[in-house]
């Protein structure tokens, strides 16, 4: 067995599998990728394009990401954007991690200020902050998936900080626990996984203040309805949007237009799964 641990992107990653692999390219483009992506590193491309507008070239990784955005905005109803970055650091959640609430304005609409020309230009009407997080550590892990399917590996996982793809040539699952939000040494469910990405989201997780990382943009405010959520789906990137979004909207406007699983924790402690939820629940 092979195993990697290390920290990334703000996260502890662990990468294992029965055969051995060169874990240097794999950090090496997760690095890469943060240098581009992060909007707390000034010096990365997201930063810079907070203060211009116009025409830019950019990785074709971008354009996917926004194209895979679009649809979970529109069946949002705009509350599902990567514009939202520059609500996230009016609550607080800025480059330094102050945690100081300022006063949130509202965010232009994506389809109002942002076009994709193709697949590695965009033309921006107006300067904005980009936060690709509710997709974008999916969308990372996906990557790194590909990269080890490459390698020929016959099963690994992949686990960022428990955003999780198992990979089984054989088709042989792995059960995943479901962490408790309210208790981290405890799990309140497992799902089995297989050739597929599970995600989570909790609202106790980066959470100070009146907020945590997910903002209803409309509403100026962190939900409170929910605990949290998990999906499971064919890609980690889906899987990852899906689990926030689920903040946001009802289960059903989601499935009008993706399948997957999930979980649902109210705070009022109870719960809802997906019709085809093949996991179990402890209570």
């Amino acid at each position: 067995m092979s195993t990697y641990s290390f920290e990334a992107i703000g996260t502890s990653w662990e990468i294992s599998s029965q055969d051995s692999f060169d874990i240097e390219p794999i950090q090496a483009e997760i690095a890469h990728y943060d240098a581009y992506f992060s909007r707390f590193l000034p010096t990365s491309f997201i930063s810079q394009l907070a203060k211009k507008k116009g025409i830019f070239e950019v990785r074709e990784d971008l354009t996917t990401l926004l194209l895979m955005y679009l649809p979970l905005f529109h069946l949002t109803g705009g509350l599902f954007t990567p514009l939202i970055g520059q609500q996230l650091v009016e609550a607080g959640y800025d480059s330094t991690y102050s945690l100081k609430e300022k006063e949130l304005h509202d965010i232009p609409s994506l389809t109002d200020v942002i076009e994709v020309l193709d697949s590695t230009h965009i033309e921006l009407k107006q300067p904005v902050l980009f936060d690709i997080g509710a997709i974008g550590k999916g969308y990372l892990i996906d990557k790194v998936v590909t990269m080890l399917r490459n390698k020929s590996l016959k099963e690994f996982m992949v686990d960022a900080g428990g955003d999780i793809y198992v990979y089984s040539e054989s088709n042989t699952p792995k059960i995943i626990g479901l962490e408790h939000p309210d208790d981290p040494t405890m799990v309140l469910g497992t799902m089995p996984v297989c050739n597929r990405g599970i995600c989570g989201s909790a609202g106790n997780r980066r959470k100070w203040g009146n907020f945590h990382h997910i903002i209803n943009p409309k509403t100026h405010s962190s939900p409170t309805h929910i605990l949290a959520v998990w999906v499971v789906a064919n890609s980690t990137a889906i899987a990852d949007g899906l689990s926030t979004a689920l903040f946001l909207v009802k289960p059903e406007v989601l499935e009008k237009q993706y399948r997957f699983e999930y979980v649902i924790v109210y705070a009022d402690g109870s719960f809802l799964t997906s019709k085809q939820f093949s996991g179990e629940l402890f209570v």
